[in-house]
């Protein structure tokens, strides 16, 4: 028990996210149909690539519509959701939402109105993000960010957001050089007395039997 207590209290936890430093970003999607891989119609209805925007530390994306009139509702699930701009000769907008994470899916409901079609219908679909083609707004590619863990540790991540692990070991703090160092050995300490105290306390009982 002792052994996993320590473990725990000098084990530095790898779980930080990627982040990305200020400034504008492109990224790649696909619009697929829920919880699957495969493309949805409403696919067609957008020009690639986003503009992810970043400002103190929040992610936004913005998103260009085509046949812009068509799309009666867009309602992303992380919120944050408005019209940038609209371009009605053109039959565009480009619209704007939270984007916490582009590692995993973004669920959003739309609806399509086509009137010529007697077309009416809502649905959910999947906002896909291709992390690897991440880019800065010039084309050049995107350094990867380096966050911070909870033991103050420098960790680089891809991307993807995946953590370089190889990094990470060459850059782990030396145990003893440690801010949970000291806690450790004053717990030793305490555990190490506390078993010696027992011991010599059973002792002294055998000794009265």
């Amino acid at each position: 028990m002792l052994v996993a207590l320590l473990s725990i209290l000098v084990t530095p936890n790898l779980n930080a996210s990627a982040a990305l430093a200020d400034g504008k970003y492109t990224i790649n999607y696909q619009v697929n149909k829920p919880d699957s891989s495969s493309a949805s119609m409403a696919n067609d209805y957008f020009l690639k690539p986003g503009t992810i925007i970043v400002k103190n530390g929040s992610s936004v994306i913005q998103l260009k519509l085509k046949n812009s009139s068509w799309m009666t509702k867009f309602e992303s699930s992380t919120g944050g959701n408005k019209v940038i701009s609209e371009n009605k000769a053109e039959d565009t907008r480009i619209v704007q939402f939270a984007l916490p994470t582009y590692t995993s899916p973004t669920a959003v409901t739309m609806k399509v109105d086509i009137d010529d079609l007697n077309y009416h219908h809502e649905y959910t679909v999947d906002f896909v993000w291709d992390a690897a083609s991440l880019k800065n707004e010039d084309g050049s590619a995107v350094v990867a960010p380096t966050v911070k863990n909870d033991s103050n540790t420098d960790i680089e991540t891809d991307n993807t957001g995946e953590t370089n692990t190889s990094s990470v070991k060459e850059k782990v703090s030396n145990p003893q050089t440690n801010d949970t160092f000291p806690l450790v050995i004053l717990l030793l300490f305490c555990v190490s007395g506390f078993i010696l105290f027992n011991f010599k306390k059973r002792m002294k009982e055998e000794e009265i039997i």
